[in-house]
Parts: C-alpha cells; structure tokens; sequence
C-alpha cells in the first residue's frame, strides 16, 4: 500500500506467505492507495473505478496476475 512499508506477499494453492522487503524476482508489483485496497478487499468496489482513476496499478513481467486479487473473483 502507498505510504507503507514495502511487503512481499507470496501467493501459493492455499497458502499466503507475508514477508517484509522486496523479493528477488516478482511477477507483478501492484500499488494501492489503502482506501482502495480495503475497498477491493471488502468487495465495497469493483476493480474498475480503482484503475481508472490510478488509485491502483499493476506493472511487471505478468500485470494481469493482479486482476487475481486474492479472493476477489471467488464466491465467499
């Protein structure tokens, strides 16, 4: 998230590893104003709105990894 402290999170099949620092290699940096970040989160927003307005963007080898967002397009 903007503002913050720069965290790796590593997404496996069923698990989520957290760790601080930047990681070796990545497949998609993403950067969230933590507004939207909790929005997109908590499902209050779509994707959409966020992007468009640059309150999120994702760059890297595979930015499309970020239209995964954890748990978004899973039913609850």
């Amino acid at each position: 998230m903007r503002g913050y402290e720069t965290s790796t999170y590593t997404f496996e099949p069923g698990r989520l590893s957290v760790t601080s620092g930047r990681p070796s290699r990545r497949d998609v940096t993403m950067s969230l104003d933590p507004v939207a970040f909790l929005q997109i989160g908590y499902k209050r927003t779509g994707l959409a709105r966020p992007i468009l307005t640059g309150r999120a963007v994702a760059w890297g080898r595979r930015p499309w990894v970020a239209l995964q967002f954890p748990g978004y397009f899973q039913d609850p």
